[in-house]
C-alpha cells in the first residue's frame, strides 16, 4: 500500500492534540518562568527591551495606558499579572490605532 495510512478525522485530531501537548510541555520546560514580581532590569530582560523603554511606558499620561508599577522604597516593581494585562491592552490599543489610520487613509482615497 505505498506507505499511505488512512486515518479517521477524530483519530487524527486526537494524535495532533497529543503531539501539540508534548511540544507545549517541552516549551514550558525550556523557557524561564517569569517571576511574579520583577525589578526594572528583570522586566527589561524578560521583554528583551532596554530599561528606557520600560521607563517611557511607566511615565505615560494616565489616558495613554501607562505601564502599571508599584514601588519598594524608590525602586519600581512590576507584577507579572498586571504587566500581562497591560500588554494585552497595549496590543488592542495599537491595533485600534492602526485600523483607524487605515480607515482615514481609505477615506482620503475615496
Amino acid at each position: 500500500m505505498n506507505g499511505v495510512v488512512i486515518i479517521q478525522q477524530d483519530e487524527l485530531e486526537q494524535k495532533l492534540e497529543e503531539v501539540a501537548g508534548r511540544v507545549l510541555d517541552r516549551l514550558e520546560f525550556s523557557r524561564p518562568k517569569p517571576r511574579e514580581v520583577m525589578t526594572l532590569a528583570q522586566l527589561a530582560d524578560f521583554w528583551q527591551v532596554n530599561k528606557q523603554s520600560i521607563l517611557n511606558w511607566m511615565n505615560r499620561e494616565p489616558d495613554d495606558n501607562p505601564l502599571p508599577v508599584d514601588y519598594v522604597g524608590s525602586d519600581p516593581r512590576f507584577f507579572y499579572s498586571e504587566i500581562r494585562e497591560w500588554s494585552g491592552r497595549e496590543k488592542e490599543r495599537k491595533f485600534a490605532a492602526k485600523k483607524q489610520k487605515i480607515d482615514i487613509e481609505n477615506d482620503n482615497i475615496q
